[in-house]
């Protein structure tokens, strides 16, 4: 996995659950032979698809999001990203009606030691306020653990719905 290229897409999209984040990857410096990156944005138009957990519909949107990505490689072939934000979008259904809004805090860490197996994980939470005046707590998550060389040994999805 290219980490930097990896940083600059994945987590910006929702994968079923969620997946965001954006920009580019800037160096921020080498500390003991441990290249080390840092990525920071404001306000990012950021595009989202969420499976609604409360109501099973498929939803969509483009909101805007905020955060800041560290990602350490202290090793050939070993890496450290954790990436924090947080956003706001409006959300759609597939024929375009406005279904509501999601404030979202959104974690998402990548560890990965030599060899490849190591595991990445994502949650995002943050109350959806429905155009009927609902409000509803989402969570989306998910987990996948690799074996060596990058196998998928496990894979975990799954969203809630609360409140």
């Amino acid at each position: 996995m290219n980490v930097t290229r990896f940083l600059s897409s994945a987590p910006r999209r929702l994968l079923v659950t969620v997946l965001m984040l954006g920009a580019l990857v800037l160096p921020a410096g080498v500390l003991a032979g441990a290249e080390q990156f840092v990525d920071t944005w404001e306000n990012a138009p950021t595009p989202v698809a969420l499976l609604d957990p409360c109501t099973g519909q498929e939803l969509s949107g483009v909101g805007t999001e905020s955060g800041i990505a560290h990602a350490t490689f202290p090793d050939a072939g070993v890496e450290h990203v954790r990436v924090r934000a947080s956003g706001t979008v409006d959300l759609y259904d597939g024929d375009g009606a406005f279904v509501g809004t999601w404030t979202y805090h959104f974690n998402f860490s990548s560890q990965v030691p030599p060899e490849r197996q190591g595991i990445v994980h994502g949650l995002a939470v943050g109350p959806l306020q429905y155009a009927d005046g609902r409000t509803a707590i989402v969570q989306a998550q998910f987990l996948l653990v690799f074996e060596k060389g990058e196998i998928v040994k496990r894979a975990f999805q799954k969203s809630a719905c609360g409140g």
